[in-house]
């Protein structure tokens, strides 16, 4: 699977089931029966794609202000984050939108 770049279009994964419990998230894929736990941070950056797909430099913006860390910081991290979800499934890359639609 090719590494999530700034410009990669994020979305959850339609058959992601997730839970808030205190700071973490929950999240469950029935399919392959698996668990993942999300901190804070991840927490954060999963509500953000409620609203629909981000790229991964869009969710970096969100967070280096949020967190108040510097957007190298910000970037690498999401972009850690996100290949690793997507990886496990939980992520799934999104087409742009075609503004012709």
């Amino acid at each position: 699977m090719p590494e999530v770049a700034a410009s990669t279009r994020l979305a959850r994964a339609s058959e992601a089931a997730f839970q808030s419990l205190g700071d973490e998230t929950v999240i469950v894929l029935p399919l392959t029966r698996t668990l993942h736990v999300l901190n804070p941070t991840g927490r954060f950056l999963w509500e953000a794609l409620e609203e629909g797909p981000r790229t991964a430099g869009e969710l970096a913006e969100r967070l280096a202000a949020a967190y108040d860390v510097e957007a190298s910081v910000a970037r690498t991290d999401v972009l850690s984050w996100a290949a690793e979800l997507r990886r496990q499934r939980v992520l799934v890359e999104s087409a742009p939108v075609d503004p012709a639609r």
